[in-house]
């Protein structure tokens, strides 16, 4: 006889946070502020300013450093995410993990999640390039995608843009940024 052992609640939590990562229990998501999005997980009072992201992406699948230019409107990137995983996705490019530099950017969430599209989950780190994000899902290639500081004036960001959907985005990001004539912080 098989004996199967009976968990107390408290029990099943600590067995939730055995999932992929080993970390805690994902919170369950809420609902978004954004139009045409669904579920979310964060805060639902952050949401971008327009429907329009700023990013532009290099042309074709060469290998280059950079695979584009993204502008966000702020630094946090729980209100930024929707928008930027939802062009990309428009793109022809789904995500599921995203890389992030933690000193560089305020209200990171675990994970996000949209309505049609994979979960994303973000992972943060000190050692990033803080003016890079990262992204990616299975075996495909990471996109990897140069940050225009939000308070960039617009024509020069517009200027890293325009180079990205050029594919000319080489060098050191500090650099590329400089040269446009970009204050990164």
């Amino acid at each position: 006889m098989t004996a199967h052992p009976i968990l107390s609640s408290p029990d099943r939590v600590d067995l939730d946070r055995f999932n992929d990562d080993g970390g805690a229990p994902d919170l369950p998501p809420v609902t978004s502020s954004i139009p045409g999005t669904q579920p979310v997980a964060m805060d639902p009072a952050f949401s971008t300013t327009s429907d329009e992201v700023r990013l532009s992406l290099a042309p074709g699948t060469d290998a280059l450093p950079l695979d584009g230019s993204w502008w966000p409107r702020s630094l946090k990137l729980a209100a930024e995410l929707p928008g930027l995983v939802t062009a990309l996705a428009r793109a022809g490019r789904t995500v599921a993990r995203m890389s992030v530099n933690m000193d560089a950017w305020a209200d990171i969430p675990d994970r996000l999640e949209l309505s049609g599209l994979p979960a994303l989950k973000v992972s943060c780190f000190r050692t990033l390039d803080p003016r890079v994000v990262t992204l990616g899902a299975g075996t495909r290639p990471w996109i990897r995608l140069l940050v225009i500081p939000p308070n960039t004036a617009p024509a020069r960001a517009h200027e890293v843009l325009r180079l990205a959907s050029a594919g000319s985005l080489t060098g050191p990001t500090d650099a590329i940024l400089r040269t446009a004539g970009v204050t990164s912080p």
